[in-house]
């Protein structure tokens, strides 16, 4: 699986984006998806050093011992290790993962429900 994210709104203490994924198929064709997964909050503000390059990332599924379960784990992003996708709710819940969520009020996501695989994220 490959996400891409997309920034949509820089505020002062947060950033807002769309989150799209592709995959392979049974016959190791990419399916690229054109519509949004999910909003995100991210990055703590639009100044820090906390910025996630924009761009597409390949995913795997690993545990994580400080968030202790199985989570969406980034790869190869630059100048960052354990990139994660993760619950949360503001910037305060993350120290620059994504957490997936629908930004349903200011500064705000509300925990997002994956209904296609029936899994949470």
């Amino acid at each position: 699986m490959k996400l891409f994210l997309k920034r949509v709104a820089f505020k002062d203490n947060y950033i807002i984006g769309r989150l799209k994924f592709s995959w392979y198929d049974e016959h190791n064709n990419v399916v690229e998806d054109n519509k949004s997964l999910c909003d995100t909050s991210l990055e703590p503000s639009k100044i820090s050093r906390m910025l996630i390059p924009t761009g597409k990332y390949k995913v795997i599924v690993d545990h994580s011992n400080r968030l202790n379960g199985d989570l969406p784990l980034l790869l190869n992003v630059a100048g960052f290790t354990d990139v994660r996708l993760h619950r949360g709710n503001t910037t305060k819940g993350t120290l620059g993962c994504i957490l997936p969520g629908k930004n349903d009020k200011i500064g705000w996501v509300s925990y997002y429900f994956l209904r296609s695989t029936n899994k949470r994220l």
